[in-house]
């Protein structure tokens, strides 16, 4: 997990260099450093979780986020009929990066939520142990 702190720190250096380092495959298809990057991270993340067999935890959030995608998805599809080819995989790739973005958001909760249940269970053994030489 070291490592994916360390790449996902990288990323966000890439935020600056989004625009000055940006490819323009024409026709508005543009790729920018930080969607590589947090396509990436997320995609490492996934896999560490499913390697370890872990679940994500965050389904509260898991499930909105999942419903906002297929929603989304399902408009592109239906309204897709009206948009030329290139048209269709721009806004599917808006679609792609709203996602990538959500699994960021994710991966972060999970960071925050693992080092947040680490300090409460280290501040509850010192608590128990201050009661426990108190009586």
């Amino acid at each position: 997990m070291d490592l994916l702190k360390k790449i996902f720190i990288f990323t966000l250096f890439l935020f600056p260099l989004g625009e000055v380092f940006r490819l323009d495959f024409g026709n508005g298809v543009i790729i920018k450093p930080i969607d590589v990057g947090v396509v990436f991270v997320v995609l490492l993340w996934l896999i560490i979780k499913n390697s370890h067999k872990q679940k994500i935890k965050q389904r509260y959030i898991l499930i909105p986020v999942l419903l906002f995608f297929l929603t989304g998805l399902f408009s592109l599809l239906v309204g897709g009929s009206h948009l030329s080819l290139n048209e269709f995989l721009i806004s599917f790739s808006y679609l792609f990066r709203w996602i990538v973005y959500a699994g960021i958001f994710l991966h972060i909760i999970n960071i925050f939520a693992y080092n947040l249940h680490k300090s409460l269970i280290t501040c509850e053994k010192k608590h128990l142990k201050t009661l426990s030489e108190y009586k």
